[in-house]
């Protein structure tokens, strides 16, 4: 009878006090895709950007945020590709966030002539910095965003300073405090 009832285990009633249904855990954080325009102060250009936010811990406290920015100069265009690993303190309710990540940016910075592929530009790695804040309003996101961008061998040093509408491909309900 033993063995019959640990080879049969199934989760008993006893477990929760009658008439009281247990907690519900709160589910992931949703991944949020966005996109994002704003001005770049270091290249005197409009930005214009799309993100995927991607959650890493359950409450939406730590996130991996993939994005990449098209900067319109006169003409000409520069490209950003950023990785970033951002802190939000209140997780899935918004708030203020930081963090930092590698940077790519494809630019044209010395006049050394075209690249192999005969484009001007040429691409230059190194970090960024970004603070900012998101908040939900309604079934979307608002973010804004202030990003350093370091990059190597070089003296530029872009800036941009971005607006952003966030759509989370899911609803949880947040943490209770």
């Amino acid at each position: 009878m033993g063995l019959l009832m640990t080879a049969t285990h199934t989760p008993l009633d006893a477990q929760v006090r009658r008439g009281r249904a247990p907690d519900p855990t709160a589910g992931w954080a949703p991944i949020a895709l966005g996109v994002s325009f704003g001005w770049d102060q270091a290249a005197n250009g409009q930005v214009v950007g799309g993100q995927v936010r991607l959650p890493l811990l359950r409450d939406g406290t730590v996130e991996v945020v993939p994005n990449a920015q098209l900067v319109f100069l006169r003409g000409n265009k520069e490209y950003q590709y950023s990785l970033e690993a951002v802190f939000v303190p209140e997780g899935v309710r918004g708030g203020l966030l930081l963090g930092g990540g590698v940077s790519w940016r494809d630019a044209v910075l010395s006049r050394t002539g075209p690249n192999d592929t005969g484009d001007p530009r040429q691409r230059h790695s190194g970090y960024n910095i970004v603070v900012g804040a998101k908040n939900n309003v309604g079934v979307v996101q608002i973010e804004v965003s202030l990003r350093w961008i370091f990059l190597n061998d070089t003296n530029y040093r872009p800036t941009p300073a971005t607006f952003g509408v966030n759509y989370p491909l899911w609803r949880t309900a947040p943490p209770r405090p």
